[in-house]
């Protein structure tokens, strides 16, 4: 898992379009993000907050790690890091590759001294709750936003201030 580069957006942007595809056909509505996605992407790259995993060297998956908080969670108190955007390429679905990038992301926000790792999605994608309930997160409550209702997730570090 590294910082994504500038010459990789259209990359990324596969990687989520494959993910919002596979969502559709199992009757889940991603949404529709609020300017192209591209530009939301090369945005977010040009900031150096998107990361991309690689599998066997291939492009396998991409998150956004985030350091302050997003507008849904500004009602609960506590220092965290935020995974936002995490997309595996169906090519690669079931072989832990999005586990590897929740673990990878638990692993930053530790080593910045950060006690917890929080994630948000849709609230109506009951399997994707579960994904992120097996993978040791805890609920935080739903926050209802202009376009959807969220289901927050928080990760506890048992111990934080060095690497893991």
């Amino acid at each position: 898992i590294r910082l994504a580069k500038p010459s990789e957006v259209d990359t990324l942007v596969a990687i989520e379009e494959s993910a919002s595809a596979w969502l559709r056909s199992r009757g889940i509505d991603p949404g529709q993000p609020p300017k192209p996605l591209r530009e939301i992407v090369a945005q977010r790259v040009r900031e150096g907050v998107v990361y991309l995993a690689l599998l066997d060297g291939r492009p396998a998956g991409t998150l956004t790690l985030l350091w302050d908080p997003e507008e849904l969670w500004a009602d609960l108190p506590g220092d965290a890091a935020y995974v936002h955007g995490l997309m595996v390429h169906r090519d690669v679905a079931g072989r832990a590759v999005g586990r590897r990038m929740l673990d990878w992301a638990e692993a930053q926000a530790r080593a910045a001294g950060k006690p917890l790792l929080r994630l948000d999605c849709d609230a109506r994608n009951p399997a994707l709750r579960t994904y992120y309930e097996r993978a040791g997160f805890a609920s935080a409550g739903e926050v209802v936003l202009s376009h959807r209702i969220a289901s927050r997730y928080e990760r506890r570090m048992a111990e934080v201030g060095g690497a893991m």
